[in-house]
């Protein structure tokens, strides 16, 4: 299976600023995005994220951020380190890697500019293709799962506990005269095409086609136990990329992951969190395009 990417961008909340022990300039943050569910929702999705402070900036506790990110599915390879204190990997949708931050209205009682769903970009190979266009209600899905590098997924070099989970996961790969131990995390996107005149007929995509897809984050999928398995993304555009290169099929492996591993949120992680996306008698951006369209069609 190739490398492939995946990338989130958009409005987000950081907080608990904290830096690593093998790096001042290391600094993580639990990072909300907002899962849009109804005008009036307050789901967020949080997600583990990792910063290289290059330009020393100082963090307050919370703060509104345009964030694109580097991301997977949380995975139980994430050592529990890395996690603000009475949290566990449960309570995080995605661990990642920020590769831009760009300060937002500081305000965070101004909550209307969060709540709008990120957007994603995944660059795989098509697992899966579920063309029903022709039938009633009209739907097509691509499922996409790419093998994305990010460095909080990585073996830690400092002994500690949490490192013998991670052993069992370590796969040596060499590179040249070198050897490195590199873990890929995974991101499951199934991919739909809402039916709409943006989308007179569905893309003409093949299995084992590589893609580059875009869209917006919509849904979360969860197992009978809580658990986050998958994502869906509301198609807006892909790019076909042809097919994987021989040299390419052989590596990085695929890691399974066991059963019952943690990803996802099985208990609501504002619990243990400071900003939470309810609002105080305060309409979403929707909210009020709807109250608008109601006084309008009120008038005489």
């Amino acid at each position: 299976m190739p490398v492939g990417c995946a990338t989130i961008s958009g409005i987000a909340v950081l907080e608990n600023p904290r830096s690593t022990r093998s790096s001042g300039k290391t600094i993580l943050f639990d990072v909300h995005f907002f899962i849009y569910d109804t005008p009036d929702s307050d789901f967020a999705g949080v997600s583990l994220l990792r910063y290289f402070n290059n330009g020393d900036f100082q963090f307050r506790e919370v703060e509104k951020y345009f964030v694109h990110a580097e991301v997977a599915i949380m995975d139980e390879k994430c050592s529990a380190d890395f996690l603000t204190p009475e949290t566990s990997r449960e309570d995080y949708f995605m661990v990642g890697d920020i590769l831009q931050l760009i300060p937002a209205d500081p305000d965070l009682s101004k909550k209307d500019d969060t709540k709008y769903p990120p957007f994603l970009t995944i660059g795989a190979v098509v697992d899966k293709v579920n063309d029903k266009w022709n039938q009633t209600p009209r739907t097509f899905h691509i499922d996409l799962d790419p093998n994305v590098y990010i460095q909080l997924l990585q073996p830690s070099k400092e002994p500690n506990k949490s490192n013998e989970s991670q052993a069992s996961h370590t796969t040596i790969q060499k590179h040249g005269s070198k050897q490195a131990d590199r873990i890929y995390g995974h991101m499951p996107v199934c991919c739909f095409v809402p039916d709409s005149r943006r989308w007179p007929s569905p893309p003409t995509v093949k299995l084992g086609n590589y893609v580059t897809a875009a869209g917006y984050l919509q849904c979360v999928i969860w197992n009978d136990k809580k658990m986050v398995t998958s994502f869906e993304m509301e198609l807006e555009r892909i790019t076909y990329m042809g097919h994987p290169s021989a040299s390419q099929t052989g590596s990085p492996p695929v890691f399974k992951r066991v059963a019952g591993a943690p990803a996802g949120s099985s208990t609501p992680p504002q619990k243990r969190m400071k900003f939470s996306y309810t609002y105080q008698n305060t309409p979403t951006p929707a909210s009020r395009k709807r109250m608008a369209d109601q006084s309008n069609s009120n008038t005489p």
